[in-house]
């Protein structure tokens, strides 16, 4: 099969949700497939990237992304039913590039990543496409109103409004829709499509994370995300805030990492040297989680699954985390993470990880072989092949 990704970002480095997502599926089905792909950039800076993705695609072509188009269309879109996430990616070059790409290369299958892509081939019903959705974006900010204030509230609020309305349509119009787990798929069932929605999970490279050999520091403590995202941030600042001083109260010693790029000022001023340590953005977020005595993910605002948990659970490590931050994780399966949405529960959970070496063994070897049962890329981008393959006949 000849396959069309098209992409809001660049899909390497493979660092974040979206990235890692894209880059896994272009790299596995390469080695069966031809695989073309059509990417927004940031700055010209990524075009430094072309090569390594060039290994696994056969043609490349990108659009360089103006901030100050994309936040004149918000404006012009803003008293429209555009939601501010596609009217920011609109752009007519990458129209164009689309309409000719696909014209001319007689694709089989064509892989749109994200909602905020849909409208470059909305006009192409002759190729098989596949939205894939990834989260429930709608549920992802109906969670997140809670935790916004004044002005904010209302811009979201309207906004999901919007997501509501076109993803419906968006996801009527394309051949097959994908989502990450089966607690997107229940959010969706509004939409009145489910049936042409299926799962296709993520997973994990379980060679690259690993459990260290090096032992632990039951002093330490992390947490890992890409700090630019609101549902990272409230989740640090919760932690933060509401949930170390009571593990400090009783382990005075505790060290507490946060790992992970853009980080705001007012999470930089968390770091305090002794207790609190603030990294910013790492190539190698395994130096962080290897000898770490759990990982910690207060999230408030989730949905899909969360790789850092999965990146954890693939190295041995324990999680402690919130209930909503692994609903994708089927009900009765034992999984080594311990979950509390009440910050004395979370934070007696961290503490008794801490002080219990046996425990912490015990949690470590069952995330592992979880992870090893669950977190196979080739076996879910099957799914996906399975899908373009069917749409072919």
């Amino acid at each position: 099969m000849k396959i069309l990704f098209l992409t809001s970002r660049l899909p390497y480095p493979p660092y974040g949700g979206d990235k890692l997502r894209v880059f896994n599926f272009i790299k596995y089905l390469s080695a069966r497939h031809t695989v073309h792909l059509l990417s927004f950039i940031e700055s010209e800076t990524e075009k430094q990237y072309i090569g390594e993705l060039g290994r696994y695609c056969a043609r490349i072509e990108t659009v360089l992304l103006k901030p100050v188009n994309s936040y004149i269309n918000c404006a012009l879109f803003s008293p429209t039913t555009i939601p501010f996430q596609a009217a920011y990616y609109r752009d007519a070059r990458m129209r164009d590039k689309a309409d000719s790409l696909i014209a001319s290369e007689k694709y089989d299958g064509i892989y749109v990543h994200l909602l905020r892509m849909a409208q470059y081939a909305y006009g192409h019903k002759e190729t098989n496409r596949v939205l894939d959705l990834t989260d429930s974006l709608p549920l992802s900010i109906y969670r997140s109103l809670r935790y916004r204030r004044h002005l904010f509230y209302l811009f979201y609020l309207v906004e999901m409004l919007k997501i509501r309305r076109y993803e419906r349509e968006a996801v009527r119009s394309f051949d097959r829709s994908l989502l990450i787990s089966d607690a997107d798929i229940k959010a969706e069932k509004a939409l009145g499509a489910e049936k042409k929605i299926s799962i296709v999970a993520n997973g994990v490279d379980l060679e690259y994370f690993k459990p260290s050999s090096s032992g632990f520091d039951n002093r330490k403590i992390a947490f890992i995300g890409n700090l630019h995202s609101f549902p990272n941030r409230d989740a640090v600042l919760y932690f933060h805030e509401e949930i170390f001083p009571v593990i400090k109260s009783a382990r005075p010693d505790a060290v507490f990492y946060i790992v992970g790029s853009n980080p705001p000022e007012k999470i930089k001023k968390l770091a305090d040297g002794k207790n609190v340590f603030v990294t910013g953005p790492v190539e190698d977020t395994r130096a962080y989680l290897g000898d770490a005595a759990a990982l910690v993910c207060p999230i408030r605002v989730a949905t899909g699954m969360q790789n850092k948990v999965m990146e954890a659970m693939a190295m041995g490590l324990p999680v402690v985390s919130t209930s909503i931050s692994t609903q994708w994780i089927p009900e009765g399966r034992e999984t080594g993470i311990t979950t509390s949405d009440s910050s004395a529960g979370f934070a007696d959970n961290v503490i008794k990880i801490m002080n219990d070496k046996g425990l912490r063994d015990k949690l470590s070897s069952i995330s592992r072989k979880y992870a090893e049962e669950n977190f196979n890329w080739e076996n879910n981008i099957r799914i996906l092949e399975n899908i373009f393959e069917e749409g072919i006949k």
